[in-house]
């Protein structure tokens, strides 16, 4: 009799799902994605060029770095390093709070603006942990790109690079925890409930709507680097890998309900999104890409 048994609940779990419709929502959150990313990294060095300016300091902007002469030492100070280089990660991680509860709690449906706060909040936070994670690296000039907003701060207070070992294991642990923490917010992008609940079903979601699309934004992101600023990058898509690993842990410890919306909201390909992206794209490369 044993040999005869069946379990009709797993076929019940089966949903089609055709390429079409994958792709297209993998190339949507991509795009959103990329977007969020450079509003990101714009946002902190727009920060750093208009302090700078203010303080009367020769500045020049750009997409990868902003360069504030002098550079003599007495030219600055314990304050002004700290208000300059050291706050933006920090406005990065007090964005990131700010995006969570006023524009994705605010939202219970999982609509495409949401999914680009949900990359803007993830972006901010690994901006900031990518930044902890050089800090050792780069400080004291260190390794070429690293020496940047908290290895700046330590340099200036002559701090040694090997005491902030800890801080990028800590730092790579967070990034895991991120995983863990935004999984349940990817879920709701699957446009069925018995997919969901399913340990498979969680993961082919995650990999359209978050997974894939770090894959396919990577290589613009390396793309629009230059020597300074590519090895911070990979850290970045580094990290955001890390991320999926915390939703793949996720997955497997946590059996609860998923609730989705049942909605297939990125089921299009998302031409104004990606006409708006590759507009600003071109636009910072072209005239800022220094």
């Amino acid at each position: 009799m044993l040999q005869h048994i069946t379990f009709p609940f797993r076929n019940e779990s089966v949903v089609a799902d055709p390429v079409p419709n994958k792709l297209r929502r993998i190339v949507t959150s991509a795009v959103l994605l990329l977007a969020a990313n450079i509003i990101t990294q714009l946002a902190i060095q727009i920060y750093i060029y208009i302090f700078t300016t203010a303080l009367g300091y020769d500045t020049t902007f750009g997409y990868h770095w902003v360069v504030a002469k002098p550079f003599a030492w007495d030219m600055w100070g314990s304050v002004r390093v700290v208000a300059i280089y050291g706050m933006p990660p920090i406005f990065c991680l007090i964005g990131a709070y700010i995006v969570q509860f006023v524009f994705i709690n605010y939202s219970a449906t999982a609509t495409r603006k949401k999914l680009f706060y949900i990359w803007l909040q993830t972006c901010m936070v690994n901006t900031f942990l990518v930044q902890v994670f050089i800090l050792p690296a780069g400080t004291k000039g260190g390794l070429t790109g690293f020496y940047q907003t908290f290895s700046i701060v330590a340099t200036w207070f002559r701090a040694e690079g090997y005491y902030f070992i800890p801080l990028s294991f800590a730092a790579a642990i967070a990034a895991i925890g991120w995983g863990i923490f935004i999984a349940p917010q990817l879920h709701t992008y699957s446009f069925s409930s018995r997919l969901i609940q399913t340990r498979e079903g969680k993961d082919a979601i995650t990999r359209q709507v978050f997974l894939f699309p770090v894959m396919i934004a990577a290589p613009f992101i390396a793309l629009f680097s230059n020597q300074y600023s590519f090895f911070v990058h990979v850290l970045f898509v580094a990290f955001l890998a890390l991320m999926y690993i915390g939703v793949i842990i996720r997955h497997r410890t946590d059996h609860s309900v998923v609730l989705c919306t049942k909605e297939d909201f990125l089921n299009r390909i998302s031409w104004i999104e990606i006409a708006i992206t590759a507009v600003i794209w071109i636009t910072v490369i072209l005239l800022f890409n220094k």
